[in-house]
Parts: C-alpha cells; structure tokens; sequence
C-alpha cells in the first residue's frame, strides 16, 4: 500500500494532467489513509471545481476548514466557488477571512475586487435608471465601465 502523501501528488499529476476522474480517485486513497489531510480535501476540492461539481467542492473546502480553522487557501478556493456559482455575498465572507489570514494573496484581493466592481457597476445602472447617471458616464468616460 502507498502513503496518503503518494497517493495525493498522484492526484495532483492527474489534476495538472486535467485526468479529474483519476485525481479523484487518487485523493479519495489518500483520504482513506489520512482523513484528516487538509491538503488532499482542498486538493480534490479544486478537481470537483474543474469538473463543474461545485456543491461537492465547497463540501471538500468546508471540510477542510473544519479540521484547520486558518487554513487561507481552503477559504479562497470556496469563495471563488460561491463566486461561480453567484453567491457573492457568502463569497466575499470567505475572500475577506482569506485575506485576514494571507493579507498578501493577490489572487484574493483580484476576485475580491471583480466581486465589488460587479456590485458597484450594477448599482450605478440601477442609479441611472433611476434617474442619476453621473457615477455611471464618468465610469464610462474613463473606461471603467463598458455600456454594451
């Protein structure tokens, strides 16, 4: 029998390889030997996510998060899930306790980003409609926002 540890970086190679079926099966091996292995709940987390199983891969993130509280990356991998899947507002929770714990993760403070420019452009549409489309034309004038 192999160690958690080997079947995990041969899930890894299928997940690089994008063979998610395989990496599945690999990070289910090394859960059997190491249930507790955050790594390898975030590892198979990511492949669910690839293969659009988005309720399972939250499942894996949260697990992870269960058995390692300040686990940063478990955090973004499920907010950029909750993103996919449009819930902004659970997404911007775990973006935000990402960055409290990595509060150098360029990638989190991206997707945060995109999250709130996305609420920003549609309140100002919504501004607009209403009647105030200052914020809205000097967006557009600068080329933040794009009127299609």
């Amino acid at each position: 029998m192999l160690s958690a540890k080997t079947y995990h970086d041969l899930g890894v190679k299928y997940l690089e390889g994008k063979e998610y079926d395989l990496a599945i099966l690999e990070f289910n091996k090394a859960l059997e030997i190491d249930p507790v292995s955050v790594e390898t709940y975030n590892s198979r987390g990511i492949t669910y996510a690839k293969k659009g199983r988005y309720d399972l891969a939250i499942s894996d993130f949260t697990r992870a998060l269960n058995i390692e509280l300040n686990g940063a990356q478990p955090y973004y991998n499920r907010g950029i899930t909750y993103a996919i899947k449009g819930q902004f507002d659970l997404a911007l929770l775990d973006l935000n306790k990402c960055l409290n714990l990595d509060p150098i993760n360029a990638a989190a403070y991206d997707a945060r980003g995109s999250i709130l420019a996305g609420f920003v452009c549609s309140d100002w549409e919504k501004a607009c409609q209403l009647g105030n489309c200052d914020h809205l034309k000097e967006a557009a004038r600068v080329g933040f926002f794009i009127k299609e």
